[in-house]
Protein backbone atom coordinates (compact mmCIF):
# COMPACT_ATOMS: atom_id res chain seq x y z
CA UNK A 1 0.00 0.00 0.00
CA UNK A 2 1.44 3.75 -0.89
CA UNK A 3 1.30 6.57 1.65
CA UNK A 4 0.07 9.79 0.55
CA UNK A 5 -0.25 12.89 2.79
CA UNK A 6 -2.10 15.58 2.07
CA UNK A 7 -1.06 18.86 3.62
CA UNK A 8 -4.77 20.67 2.86
CA UNK A 9 -5.08 24.47 2.09
CA UNK A 10 -7.85 26.96 0.73
CA UNK A 11 -5.89 27.29 -2.70
CA UNK A 12 -3.11 24.53 -3.04
CA UNK A 13 -2.67 21.53 -1.34
CA UNK A 14 1.05 19.51 -1.10
CA UNK A 15 0.88 16.13 -1.89
CA UNK A 16 3.17 13.72 -0.77
CA UNK A 17 3.61 9.76 -1.70
CA UNK A 18 5.60 6.98 -0.08
CA UNK A 19 5.64 3.36 -0.95
CA UNK A 20 6.08 0.94 2.87
CA UNK A 21 9.80 1.38 2.33
CA UNK A 22 10.06 4.94 3.11
CA UNK A 23 10.59 5.74 -0.08
CA UNK A 24 9.76 9.06 -1.90
CA UNK A 25 7.67 8.50 -4.79
CA UNK A 26 6.39 12.27 -6.03
CA UNK A 27 5.85 15.37 -4.42
CA UNK A 28 3.11 17.65 -6.05
CA UNK A 29 1.07 20.91 -5.57
CA UNK A 30 -2.44 20.38 -7.07
CA UNK A 31 -5.55 22.83 -6.25
CA UNK A 32 -7.57 22.20 -3.45
CA UNK A 33 -10.64 21.94 -6.04
CA UNK A 34 -13.27 18.52 -6.73
CA UNK A 35 -11.42 17.91 -10.16
CA UNK A 36 -8.06 18.48 -9.46
CA UNK A 37 -7.93 15.54 -6.47
CA UNK A 38 -10.19 13.71 -8.43
CA UNK A 39 -8.02 13.50 -11.53
CA UNK A 40 -4.63 12.74 -8.79
CA UNK A 41 -6.39 9.97 -7.09
CA UNK A 42 -8.17 8.15 -9.57
CA UNK A 43 -5.17 6.86 -11.03
CA UNK A 44 -3.56 5.68 -8.44
CA UNK A 45 -3.95 2.75 -6.78
CA UNK A 46 -5.08 1.96 -3.31
CA UNK A 47 -3.79 4.29 -0.75
CA UNK A 48 -3.78 5.25 2.78
CA UNK A 49 -4.35 8.85 2.84
CA UNK A 50 -3.26 11.10 5.89
CA UNK A 51 -4.49 14.43 6.32
CA UNK A 52 -4.77 17.22 9.41
CA UNK A 53 -8.48 17.35 9.94
CA UNK A 54 -10.05 21.15 9.19
CA UNK A 55 -12.82 23.05 6.66
CA UNK A 56 -11.95 20.57 3.77
CA UNK A 57 -11.77 17.32 5.68
CA UNK A 58 -15.33 16.19 5.09
CA UNK A 59 -15.52 16.71 1.47
CA UNK A 60 -12.33 15.70 0.90
CA UNK A 61 -12.92 12.80 2.73
CA UNK A 62 -16.03 11.64 0.61
CA UNK A 63 -14.13 12.13 -2.56
CA UNK A 64 -11.38 9.51 -1.67
CA UNK A 65 -13.60 6.91 -0.28
CA UNK A 66 -15.67 7.32 -3.14
CA UNK A 67 -12.36 6.73 -4.95
CA UNK A 68 -11.76 3.35 -2.98
CA UNK A 69 -8.71 4.67 -0.82
CA UNK A 70 -8.41 4.49 3.07
CA UNK A 71 -8.55 7.69 5.04
CA UNK A 72 -6.78 8.81 7.90
CA UNK A 73 -7.91 12.64 9.95
CA UNK A 74 -5.41 13.18 12.29
CA UNK A 75 -6.18 16.37 15.42
CA UNK A 76 -3.68 18.94 15.20
CA UNK A 77 -3.17 18.27 18.58
CA UNK A 78 -1.31 15.13 18.20
CA UNK A 79 1.02 16.82 15.18
CA UNK A 80 2.33 19.49 17.16
CA UNK A 81 5.87 18.42 15.81
CA UNK A 82 4.48 19.97 12.37
CA UNK A 83 3.41 23.12 13.89
CA UNK A 84 6.56 23.42 15.78
CA UNK A 85 9.20 22.88 13.71
CA UNK A 86 11.78 25.43 12.87
CA UNK A 87 11.84 23.58 9.51
CA UNK A 88 8.18 24.47 8.34
CA UNK A 89 6.65 24.63 4.97
CA UNK A 90 3.91 22.81 2.74
CA UNK A 91 6.23 20.46 1.27
CA UNK A 92 8.44 19.36 4.14
CA UNK A 93 4.74 19.38 6.37
CA UNK A 94 3.46 16.87 3.69
CA UNK A 95 6.04 14.72 4.16
CA UNK A 96 6.41 14.56 7.69
CA UNK A 97 2.56 13.54 7.58
CA UNK A 98 3.40 10.22 5.18
CA UNK A 99 5.80 9.20 7.34
CA UNK A 100 3.52 9.34 10.68
CA UNK A 101 0.83 7.42 7.93
CA UNK A 102 3.96 4.47 8.11
CA UNK A 103 4.26 4.38 11.98
CA UNK A 104 1.94 3.31 14.48
CA UNK A 105 -1.59 5.64 13.87
CA UNK A 106 -2.31 5.24 17.34
CA UNK A 107 0.51 7.79 17.96
CA UNK A 108 -1.67 10.49 16.07
CA UNK A 109 -5.39 8.88 17.33
CA UNK A 110 -7.22 9.37 14.19
CA UNK A 111 -10.31 11.06 14.83
CA UNK A 112 -13.52 10.06 13.62
CA UNK A 113 -15.29 13.09 11.67
CA UNK A 114 -18.36 14.11 11.70
CA UNK A 115 -21.40 13.56 9.52
CA UNK A 116 -22.96 15.42 6.58
CA UNK A 117 -25.93 15.81 8.69
CA UNK A 118 -24.53 16.80 11.65
CA UNK A 119 -22.04 18.73 10.42
CA UNK A 120 -25.90 20.52 8.69
CA UNK A 121 -28.13 21.00 11.74
CA UNK A 122 -24.62 22.70 13.84
CA UNK A 123 -24.39 25.18 11.46
CA UNK A 124 -27.81 26.28 12.57
CA UNK A 125 -26.75 26.02 16.58
CA UNK A 126 -23.20 27.90 15.54
CA UNK A 127 -24.63 30.64 13.76
CA UNK A 128 -27.16 31.35 16.37
CA UNK A 129 -24.29 31.49 18.90
CA UNK A 130 -22.31 33.92 16.66
CA UNK A 131 -25.57 35.90 16.12
CA UNK A 132 -26.20 36.31 20.02
CA UNK A 133 -22.29 36.98 21.40
CA UNK A 134 -22.70 39.84 18.07
CA UNK A 135 -25.71 41.02 19.74
CA UNK A 136 -24.36 40.86 23.28
CA UNK A 137 -21.07 42.74 21.97
CA UNK A 138 -23.25 45.64 20.19
CA UNK A 139 -25.34 46.12 23.31
CA UNK A 140 -22.42 47.01 25.35
CA UNK A 141 -20.75 49.51 22.90
CA UNK A 142 -23.93 50.90 22.63
CA UNK A 143 -24.03 51.89 26.57
CA UNK A 144 -20.63 52.87 26.40
CA UNK A 145 -21.56 55.04 22.91
CA UNK A 146 -24.39 57.05 24.26
CA UNK A 147 -23.23 57.02 28.47
CA UNK A 148 -20.44 60.36 27.61
CA UNK A 149 -23.67 62.53 27.00
CA UNK A 150 -25.42 61.93 30.21
CA UNK A 151 -28.01 59.01 29.15
CA UNK A 152 -27.56 55.53 31.11
CA UNK A 153 -29.47 52.60 29.96
CA UNK A 154 -31.53 50.45 31.73
CA UNK A 155 -30.82 47.14 32.96
CA UNK A 156 -33.75 45.56 30.66
CA UNK A 157 -33.21 44.91 27.18
CA UNK A 158 -36.19 45.62 25.82
CA UNK A 159 -35.99 48.92 27.80
CA UNK A 160 -32.53 49.71 26.90
CA UNK A 161 -33.31 49.56 23.56
CA UNK A 162 -36.62 51.83 23.83
CA UNK A 163 -34.83 54.63 25.66
CA UNK A 164 -31.93 54.14 23.19
CA UNK A 165 -34.22 54.89 20.36
CA UNK A 166 -35.64 57.65 22.02
CA UNK A 167 -32.49 59.48 24.15
CA UNK A 168 -31.65 63.03 23.24
CA UNK A 169 -28.26 62.90 21.35
CA UNK A 170 -26.32 65.00 19.46
CA UNK A 171 -27.04 64.30 15.29
CA UNK A 172 -23.63 62.42 14.94
CA UNK A 173 -24.29 60.11 18.05
CA UNK A 174 -27.68 59.65 16.91
CA UNK A 175 -26.71 58.79 13.88
CA UNK A 176 -24.58 55.77 15.17
CA UNK A 177 -26.92 54.64 17.49
CA UNK A 178 -29.82 54.21 15.22
CA UNK A 179 -27.11 52.52 12.80
CA UNK A 180 -26.58 49.87 16.04
CA UNK A 181 -30.17 49.78 16.29
CA UNK A 182 -31.31 48.38 13.05
CA UNK A 183 -28.70 46.18 12.99
CA UNK A 184 -30.01 45.07 16.59
CA UNK A 185 -33.36 44.66 15.12
CA UNK A 186 -31.73 42.73 12.18
CA UNK A 187 -29.97 40.48 14.05
CA UNK A 188 -33.04 39.62 16.81
CA UNK A 189 -35.26 38.50 13.55
CA UNK A 190 -32.60 36.60 12.27
CA UNK A 191 -32.21 34.88 16.06
CA UNK A 192 -35.61 34.18 16.01
CA UNK A 193 -35.67 32.35 12.69
CA UNK A 194 -32.82 29.75 13.80
CA UNK A 195 -34.47 29.37 16.36
CA UNK A 196 -37.91 28.34 14.83
CA UNK A 197 -35.23 26.10 12.78
CA UNK A 198 -33.55 24.66 16.65
CA UNK A 199 -36.95 23.73 17.67
CA UNK A 200 -38.12 21.86 14.64
CA UNK A 201 -34.81 19.79 15.29
CA UNK A 202 -35.71 19.07 18.49
CA UNK A 203 -39.63 18.90 18.32
CA UNK A 204 -39.89 15.22 17.52
CA UNK A 205 -36.37 13.92 18.20
CA UNK A 206 -36.01 11.02 21.02
CA UNK A 207 -32.62 11.77 22.60
CA UNK A 208 -33.72 15.20 23.00
CA UNK A 209 -36.02 14.69 24.58
CA UNK A 210 -34.63 12.14 26.86
CA UNK A 211 -32.20 14.21 27.54
CA UNK A 212 -34.57 17.31 28.63
CA UNK A 213 -35.24 14.87 31.49
CA UNK A 214 -32.70 16.39 33.16
CA UNK A 215 -33.00 19.64 35.43
CA UNK A 216 -30.99 22.46 33.44
CA UNK A 217 -30.91 20.63 30.26
CA UNK A 218 -32.88 22.32 27.46
CA UNK A 219 -33.28 21.62 23.81
CA UNK A 220 -30.46 23.44 22.86
CA UNK A 221 -27.77 21.90 25.53
CA UNK A 222 -29.14 18.54 24.51
CA UNK A 223 -28.69 18.89 21.01
CA UNK A 224 -25.23 20.69 20.96
CA UNK A 225 -24.44 17.40 23.16
CA UNK A 226 -25.80 15.26 20.72
CA UNK A 227 -23.63 17.04 17.91
CA UNK A 228 -20.60 16.96 19.81
CA UNK A 229 -20.32 12.95 20.85
CA UNK A 230 -22.79 12.00 17.69
CA UNK A 231 -22.31 7.88 18.69
CA UNK A 232 -22.24 7.23 22.55
CA UNK A 233 -21.11 4.07 21.67
CA UNK A 234 -17.61 4.93 20.68
CA UNK A 235 -17.05 6.07 24.26
CA UNK A 236 -16.65 4.49 27.43
CA UNK A 237 -18.49 5.91 30.74
CA UNK A 238 -15.29 7.55 31.72
CA UNK A 239 -14.18 8.65 28.59
CA UNK A 240 -17.27 11.63 27.91
CA UNK A 241 -15.59 14.34 30.05
CA UNK A 242 -12.16 14.21 28.76
CA UNK A 243 -13.39 14.03 25.30
CA UNK A 244 -15.37 17.37 26.06
CA UNK A 245 -12.39 19.25 28.24
CA UNK A 246 -14.23 18.98 31.20
CA UNK A 247 -11.32 17.50 33.50
CA UNK A 248 -8.15 19.12 34.32
CA UNK A 249 -4.69 18.24 32.26
CA UNK A 250 -2.52 15.41 33.36
CA UNK A 251 0.98 16.67 32.79
CA UNK A 252 3.98 15.61 35.16
CA UNK A 253 7.58 14.19 35.08
CA UNK A 254 9.85 12.28 37.51
CA UNK A 255 6.67 12.40 39.75
CA UNK A 256 6.45 16.39 39.18
CA UNK A 257 3.26 18.09 38.67
CA UNK A 258 4.12 20.52 35.42
CA UNK A 259 2.50 23.52 35.08
CA UNK A 260 0.27 23.29 31.22
CA UNK A 261 1.87 24.34 28.43
CA UNK A 262 -0.48 26.10 27.00
CA UNK A 263 -4.61 27.09 28.07
CA UNK A 264 -6.41 25.40 25.18
CA UNK A 265 -8.35 22.51 26.14
CA UNK A 266 -9.58 19.28 23.93
CA UNK A 267 -13.36 19.39 23.10
CA UNK A 268 -15.71 21.96 21.99
CA UNK A 269 -15.65 25.07 24.08
CA UNK A 270 -19.09 25.68 23.04
CA UNK A 271 -20.59 22.76 24.19
CA UNK A 272 -18.28 22.95 27.09
CA UNK A 273 -20.00 26.31 28.15
CA UNK A 274 -23.80 25.25 27.22
CA UNK A 275 -22.97 21.93 30.03
CA UNK A 276 -21.56 24.29 32.32
CA UNK A 277 -24.64 26.63 32.47
CA UNK A 278 -26.73 23.90 32.77
CA UNK A 279 -24.79 22.74 35.93
CA UNK A 280 -25.77 26.03 37.50
CA UNK A 281 -29.13 25.68 36.44
CA UNK A 282 -29.27 22.41 38.07
CA UNK A 283 -27.30 23.43 41.04
CA UNK A 284 -29.83 26.16 41.51
CA UNK A 285 -32.98 24.48 40.37
CA UNK A 286 -35.26 22.93 43.14
CA UNK A 287 -33.85 19.59 41.81
CA UNK A 288 -33.38 16.74 44.77
CA UNK A 289 -31.47 14.58 42.57
CA UNK A 290 -28.29 13.02 43.85
CA UNK A 291 -26.43 14.97 41.30
CA UNK A 292 -27.82 18.58 42.18
CA UNK A 293 -27.00 17.46 46.37
CA UNK A 294 -23.69 16.25 45.38
CA UNK A 295 -23.00 19.82 43.39
CA UNK A 296 -24.47 21.56 46.36
CA UNK A 297 -21.92 20.05 48.73
CA UNK A 298 -19.20 20.49 46.51
CA UNK A 299 -19.76 24.48 46.42
CA UNK A 300 -19.16 24.12 50.04
CA UNK A 301 -15.85 22.33 49.83
CA UNK A 302 -14.47 23.68 46.38
CA UNK A 303 -16.11 26.74 45.58
CA UNK A 304 -19.15 27.55 42.94
CA UNK A 305 -16.65 27.47 40.10
CA UNK A 306 -14.81 24.48 40.43
CA UNK A 307 -18.25 22.95 41.49
CA UNK A 308 -19.67 23.97 38.28
CA UNK A 309 -17.09 22.30 36.06
CA UNK A 310 -16.96 19.19 38.16
CA UNK A 311 -21.03 19.15 37.92
CA UNK A 312 -21.18 19.43 34.24
CA UNK A 313 -18.69 16.70 34.40
CA UNK A 314 -20.72 14.19 35.62
CA UNK A 315 -23.73 15.66 33.90
CA UNK A 316 -22.28 14.97 30.44
CA UNK A 317 -21.49 11.42 31.67
CA UNK A 318 -25.29 11.00 33.06
CA UNK A 319 -26.32 12.54 29.64
CA UNK A 320 -24.03 9.72 27.58
CA UNK A 321 -25.76 6.93 30.26
CA UNK A 322 -29.58 7.74 29.38
CA UNK A 323 -28.35 8.12 26.04
CA UNK A 324 -27.09 4.60 25.47
CA UNK A 325 -29.31 2.97 27.55
CA UNK A 326 -32.47 4.82 25.80
CA UNK A 327 -33.89 6.18 29.75
CA UNK A 328 -35.27 9.04 31.22
CA UNK A 329 -33.96 10.59 34.14
CA UNK A 330 -35.08 9.92 37.64
CA UNK A 331 -33.95 11.65 40.63
CA UNK A 332 -32.10 9.17 42.63
CA UNK A 333 -32.44 5.83 40.78
CA UNK A 334 -30.15 2.68 41.25
CA UNK A 335 -29.05 2.16 38.02
CA UNK A 336 -27.47 5.41 37.55
CA UNK A 337 -25.83 5.54 40.84
CA UNK A 338 -22.81 4.40 39.04
CA UNK A 339 -23.13 6.82 36.68
CA UNK A 340 -23.30 10.25 39.22
CA UNK A 341 -20.70 8.72 41.43
CA UNK A 342 -17.87 10.70 42.78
Amino acid sequence: MQHVAIDLHDEYSQICVMNEQRELLAEVKVPTRRAALSDFFRQRERSRVIFEAGPHALWVSELLIELGHEVVACHARRVRLIAESRNKNDRVDAELLARLSLSDLELIRPIQQRSRSTLEQRSVVRSRAALVETQKRLRTMLRGLIKPFGVQLPAGKKRALTQAASAELPELARQSVDAILNILHSIANQIGVLNDAIEQLTRDHPTVRRLQTIPGVGSLVALSYIHAIEDPARFGASDVGPYLGLTPSNRSSAGKKLGPKDRGRPGDPYVRSLLVQAAWTLMNSRSESELARWGRALVQRVGPKKAAIAVARKLATLMHHLWLQDQDFRPSPQPHRQAVAV
